[in-house]
């Protein structure tokens, strides 16, 4: 460009000095033509009007010179060199314009140049590579990054890349193409490669608005392949999320009991059917729309102080309330607890527990323990009953009295080692050599006793008392108590008396035997087992009559009617 300049800058001074030259060049001439026609008037004036035709106009207007004289030629060549410097000036000022003007379109072009350049990158470098083709120069082709993902070489063209496609993605993404080149309407499309790549293609047209012409269109190419396979993931995770989402639907309602959710102003957001049919309303949409509390009229606040109350001090809180469902009074055992987070982080989960089964049952064992304490109140056996953690839990009069101990003391439900302490500080015990030791042996039966036991307890004071323990249905042990001194004295002189007697009969020759009222063999001698031939082992076994004779049946002669 800047060469250009110089170039016509050179022409211009060249067309100025030809101008200038040829201006003094004709004054010359035109000088030399006066003296000529001067010349020629003075030799003969019958020839100055053939000459004048001859010449026309030139010779009309130089002949009007030819009376200048030289003061008046010099001032017309002076005028001359002026017009000559003022055309030249105003030559040189133009080619200067014309030089900032050529610079000007070359700073231009460079500009467009580069932007051109900017934006093609731009373009390139996009995250998805595009193929396009401009209305201008007809131009087409692919981003370098459209040519690696698809391999395509470097003169690459949409037909190659139509190659790689399956067949009816690649007749789909062509028809596309038409339409949109047609009808200049932006269109999305899937298209798989032969090698199972997955691409989303977006095709739209160019151009400032859409009452300007297109400036061209092209296709991005967004490679979705591991999107996609993530997204079938997803979708088979969702699929089993819904799956598992509507088996806890289930089984939230198949509970027989009331369950629901409130968020962090304490609104219930759901619950399940044994709640809304609690509630009295028809279906879960009903009771959360109307906001039924199961607690309302018997739990202040409208049924929520319980619920505020767990929000407050983020804690777990059951309560039993009597309420009134149906027309039925029921028992039931509230509970309200923390969400312990997700999506309501301040939300609580609650359900309620029908007791009144239960509460019909304590009722009814209240009863019964009622009866049954007042029952061995009336039986002069001691009995006294310890709880699992070893605590007096009931006693009779009789057991007071056998040890006699203090019914107010005994209401405190002292220990059972606290019992035997007392007891021991007031001789009332066995006397043992190692009272730890017995002591520790007493309270090993709240562990490892099992089944019934019984021993005798021969006490300081001449008693001897028949002691039953046996494990209590409600935890702990039972201990019975029975004074057995009389009963134990009279058996000694019964089994005396028995010794006696037995003894008297063996000192007799005789066969003797002793049959009692119920029909058995008491007593017996030798001379008795002898005589029928009869074992001591089953004699001793105090047979029936009956029996004995049966046995010895062959030692009578007459059995005919025996049967």
């Amino acid at each position: 460009m800047r060469r250009l300049s110089d170039l016509a800058r050179l022409a211009f001074w060249r067309s100025t000095g030809a101008m200038v030259a040829t201006f003094g060049l004709s004054v010359t001439v035109q000088a030399q033509e006066k003296f000529r026609l001067n010349t020629a008037t003075n030799a003969g004036e019958g020839t100055a009007p053939a000459l004048a035709q001859a010449d026309g106009i030139g010779a009309t207007i130089f002949g009007s010179l030819a009376g200048l004289s030289d003061r008046d030629w010099l001032v017309v060549g002076l005028a001359a060199v002026g017009g000559a410097a003022i055309a030249g000036w105003v030559g040189w000022r133009l080619s200067l314009r014309m030089r900032r003007h050529l610079e000007e379109v070359e700073d231009h072009e460079h500009e467009l140049a580069g932007e051109t350049e900017l934006f093609t990158q731009l373009l390139f470098a996009g995250p998805d590579p595009v193929y396009y083709w401009s209305h201008h120069g007809f131009a087409e082709g692919a981003s370098p990054s459209l040519k690696r993902a698809f391999q395509l070489g470097h003169d690459g063209r949409f037909p190659d890349l139509l190659d790689l496609l399956r067949d009816d993605d690649a007749d789909a993404l062509k028809e596309r193409v038409r339409n949109l080149k047609s009808g200049h309407d932006r269109f999305e499309l899937w298209v798989t490669t032969i090698d199972e790549r997955k691409f989303h293609v977006t095709g739209m047209a160019a151009r400032k608005d859409r009452s300007s012409d297109v400036l061209a269109h092209g296709l991005w190419f967004r490679d979705e392949t591991r999107h996609s396979r993530e997204r079938e993931n997803q979708f088979g995770d969702f699929q089993l999320l819904k799956h598992e989402v509507s088996g806890l639907r289930q089984l939230l309602d198949s509970l027989p009991f009331p369950v629901w959710r409130r968020d962090g102003e304490l609104r219930l957001i759901d619950c399940n059917i044994a709640y809304a049919d609690a509630v009295e309303q028809q279906t879960i949409e009903d009771a959360l729309a109307t906001q039924a509390e199961i607690g309302a009229g018997v739990i202040p606040d409208h049924g929520r102080s319980l619920a505020a109350s767990v929000q407050r001090n983020n804690e777990s809180l059951t309560r039993d309330f009597h309420v009134v469902i149906r027309g039925d009074r029921k028992l039931l055992r509230i509970t309200e607890m923390p969400a312990g987070g997700g999506d309501e982080p301040d939300g609580l989960i609650g359900f309620a527990i029908d007791c009144t089964p239960v509460e019909e049952l304590q009722s009814d064992l209240s009863r019964h323990i009622r009866a049954h304490a007042e029952v061995l109140e009336n039986l002069g056996t001691a009995i006294a009953v310890y709880g699992g953690d070893k605590g007096l839990i009931f006693f009779n009069t009789a057991f007071t009295k056998l040890w006699d101990l203090d019914d107010e003391w005994l209401w405190t439900e002292p220990t059972h080692d606290d019992v035997l302490r007392r007891l021991r500080d007031e001789r009332k015990l066995p006397e043992v050599t190692d009272f730890t030791q017995f002591r520790n042996t007493e309270n090993q039966r709240f562990t490892d006793l099992l089944k019934p036991e019984e021993d005798l307890m021969h006490l300081p004071n001449g008693m001897t008392l028949r002691r039953f323990i046996s494990p209590h249905p409600f935890g702990g042990l039972m201990f019975v108590y029975e004074d057995v001194t009389d009963k134990l004295v009279l058996e000694s002189s019964y089994n005396t008396l028995i010794a006696v007697q037995r003894e008297t009969l063996e000192s007799l020759h005789e066969a003797v035997g002793v049959i009692s009222g119920d029909g058995r063999l008491r007593l017996y001698n030798h001379g008795f087992a002898d005589l029928w031939g009869l074992e001591s082992t089953f004699l001793d076994a105090s047979p029936h009559l009956g029996d004995v004779v049966e046995k010895s049946k062959d030692y009578w002669r007459e059995r005919d009617d025996w049967e």
